[in-house]
């Protein structure tokens, strides 16, 4: 399998036969988003178990999506650059999200804090989110950062996709 990149927690290589990639994690967020008992959402991927490879290490499976960064679009593009990729709606919801990340370093309490700041225009994907963020912060037992750097964040159809962007606050400590 042709290796696609690699993250903190992740290595993601491109399905032989297949739109879809496997992903080798650690990762407690990836694990939860694979558990089957968050909220389905349009704005999240679905994540699939696919087997153990070590005690440490799952594999899972998931659409290949393209990620902003890989459609040439920075964090702080004009929301005109954005517009070419996203929905209209979506771009000025990506915009926002970008703000919250910026300022969200304290955890899930305080991100919700945080986005429901947001536009009321975005209340159905602010409230998809609160209890996406709430049963993933339950789920994994962790305290969780939320960042929606291009690198994070894909398009389907001119619409976001939230792929990546919660992880653990304290990575030293996963690890220890």
């Amino acid at each position: 399998m042709k290796k696609l990149g690699s993250g903190t927690f992740t290595v993601a290589f491109k399905h032989p036969s297949s739109k879809k990639v496997i992903l080798k994690s650690v990762d407690p967020v990836k694990r939860a988003m694979a558990s089957g008992r968050l909220p389905k959402s349009d704005l999240f991927p679905e994540v699939v178990f696919i087997n153990k490879e070590t005690h440490r290490v799952h594999v899972y499976s998931m659409k290949h999506y393209k990620t902003l960064s890989s459609k040439g679009i920075g964090t702080f593009d004009g929301i005109e650059k954005l517009k070419t990729v996203l929905t209209p709606k979506h771009a000025r919801l990506y915009k926002e999200l970008v703000l919250v990340s910026e300022t969200n370093s304290e955890g899930i309490r305080e991100f919700i804090e945080e986005i429901r700041n947001i536009s009321n225009e975005f209340h159905t994907e602010r409230e998809e989110i609160i209890r996406y963020a709430k049963a993933l912060s339950k789920e994994t037992k962790r305290k969780l950062i939320f960042e929606a750097q291009p690198f994070n964040v894909a398009v389907e159809n001119k619409k976001l996709i939230l792929f990546d962007c919660f992880y653990p606050m304290n990575v030293a400590a996963y690890y220890n």
